[in-house]
């Protein structure tokens, strides 16, 4: 797990000046996160940062992403409304496709479809 780098001062900079961080916060959601992005579980490479997400109405700070999913949710300009949107879209072309779906990612979508039904009530 990569944390910040105390001696990194333009990061820490950036970070305070951006999202009222300090190394010591970034490095809590860190280890709370077992150093894996939010919304994928993806590890990065030793020596790299996850982006620090942020609620571009409050400014409070979420969670730490990878690069491709703290861009991937800015396109939906933070509404989980478009974000369902994308992922029916998807489903609905993934039941036409998911004979070439590995089961793992079969499994992924039965548990997210349960946890979805207890959230909205459908």
């Amino acid at each position: 797990m990569t944390g910040f780098n105390p001696k990194d001062k333009a990061w820490k900079s950036r970070l305070q000046h951006n999202y009222g961080l300090s190394s010591s916060e970034y490095n809590t959601f860190l280890k709370k996160q077992e150093g894996k992005c939010a919304i994928c579980k993806k590890t990065l490479e030793e020596g790299k940062r996850l982006s620090v997400d942020h609620s571009h109405h409050s400014g409070r700070v979420r969670g730490l992403l990878c690069s491709n999913c703290n861009i991937g949710i800015g396109h939906f300009f933070d509404k989980p409304e478009l974000l369902l949107s994308a992922y029916d879209y998807i489903k609905k072309h993934y039941e036409i496709d998911k004979d070439y779906y590995p089961e793992e990612i079969l499994k992924r979508i039965k548990e997210y479809e349960n946890k979805k039904s207890s959230w909205f009530g459908f």
